[in-house]
């Protein structure tokens, strides 16, 4: 399983960030989020 970890957004998501994430099966916040960046859309 392909595991991506991301932190400290602060509401805002890098294009650089989204392409590493990309082919994730399971991503993990940990912590500093905005309820506002529930949008992270990463087929």
């Amino acid at each position: 399983m392909n595991i991506g970890v991301i932190a400290d957004t602060h509401s805002k998501m890098r294009p650089e960030a989204l392409e590493v994430l990309k082919g994730s099966e399971l991503i993990l916040h940990a912590g500093l989020i905005r309820l506002t960046l529930v949008e992270l859309a990463v087929p």
